[in-house]
């Protein structure tokens, strides 16, 4: 079995960019140091290229490893996209490349933008004027804005504005209507989007949005399949945040993690996963609702998912957020190079074999670079 280097040359000279080799070996270093971690087993995990945190998760041992995609192989084949992953990368572009086509009714409204000569009014606000008193205007008629940097990941920056009963909030923080136009200068390159709620049906598990998490593969640009997903809920233990990244601190908090059927949209075997363990549950933790059942008109979702990723057919991997609400799918966002713990949980890729000759390809590209090619994949930033 290999062992895993942890030398950045030698990660740079195994096709490794600069910018996840220094990534990983950020978390193996942090994790050296955990004492949550048995250090002997985090240690046998990262000399198999796995964090000690996947590891905890899979309950890795000698017997199942050859199940799993390392966490060192998967940083190794970033960016698995082309450079048209900026198309997804970008939370604007992304909606302006799908407004006004079949697919358009997957994003959310769109209202404003914070441009570097200021605010600009997008496609969905009736009221095309980038000014101070039509964003309070704006948020008055539509109660609440979700307010997050345009490429931004994993929730960081994000905020809440809204008006009720006469009064206006950040986030649940009582705001003056003048202090808007500070929030929006101290705010560049935001999106002001509308907020989505979750359909009725999966409000017993919480009033905030959920996370449905869909991966599509689309190896030869003809030829679309779900790889894979899971649902995610908020839950009170992580500050009702749909996603907490966990550390050394919270080793009583989680993240709750629910399987996904691709195939039928069922969803169950609920998981809380903590930074060193996974606990089975079959109740959401506050609310004590039964966590099983199916999404409704999965079979219209798929359709669309997989539509969206023959319409990008030059973007292999594409990880689908996916917010269920009253109004149909919603998509928050596309990731180009999608976390991949929480979907091998449920589902390690290497018992599928689709999954595991796709990354075994990847992985060989990589290494099988000439050196010049090389040196230059490593300088990729972004």
């Amino acid at each position: 079995m290999k062992k895993y280097t942890t030398d950045i040359n030698v990660m740079l000279q195994e096709g490794y960019t600069q910018r996840f080799a220094k990534r990983y070996l950020t978390q193996v270093e942090k994790e050296l140091t955990m004492s949550c971690y048995d250090q002997d087993y985090a240690k046998w995990a990262h000399d198999h290229g796995f964090y000690a945190e996947s590891a905890c998760s899979y309950e890795l041992n000698e017997d199942n490893l050859g199940d799993y995609l390392s966490d060192y192989d998967y940083y190794k084949v970033w960016p698995l996209n082309g450079w048209t992953r900026i198309w997804i990368n970008d939370k604007l572009t992304l909606k302006q490349l799908l407004d006004g086509s079949e697919y358009g009714e997957l994003m959310p409204k769109y209202y404003f933008y914070t441009a570097q000569h200021g605010l600009l009014a997008l496609m969905d606000n009736p009221n095309k004027e980038g000014t101070v008193a039509n964003f309070v205007q704006t948020l008055k008629n539509v109660g609440t804005f979700a307010c997050k940097p345009c490429n931004g990941t994993t929730a960081i920056g994000f905020f809440a504005l809204s008006y009720r009963d006469g009064k206006f909030y950040f986030n649940e923080e009582e705001v003056e209507e003048l202090k808007f136009a500070q929030i929006i200068s101290e705010h560049p390159n935001y999106i002001f989007t509308e907020y989505i709620r979750p359909a009725q049906y999966l409000k017993k598990y919480s009033d905030q949005i959920h996370t449905l998490r869909i991966v599509t593969l689309n190896s030869r640009g003809d030829n679309p399949i779900i790889a894979g997903g899971y649902l995610r809920f908020p839950n009170k233990n992580n500050g009702e945040a749909n996603y907490s990244v966990l550390g050394e601190m919270d080793i009583d908090r989680f993240n709750l993690f629910v399987e996904l059927d691709p195939v039928t949209g069922w969803f169950g075997n609920a998981k809380k996963t903590f930074v060193n363990k996974v606990e089975s549950t079959s109740i959401h933790p506050d609310t004590g609702a039964v966590i099983d059942g199916y999404i409704e008109n999965f079979d219209k979702l798929k359709k669309m998912v997989l539509g969206v990723a023959q319409r990008f057919n030059t973007l292999e991997w594409l990880g689908f957020d996916i917010g269920v609400t009253e109004n149909g799918f919603k998509c928050m966002e596309i990731n180009s190079h999608a976390g991949i713990k929480y979907m091998q949980i449920f589902r390690p890729f290497f018992k599928d074999e689709r999954l595991k000759a796709y990354f075994a390809q990847k992985i060989e590209q990589a290494e099988s670079l000439s050196d010049e090619e090389k040196i230059k994949r490593n300088k990729i930033a972004r």
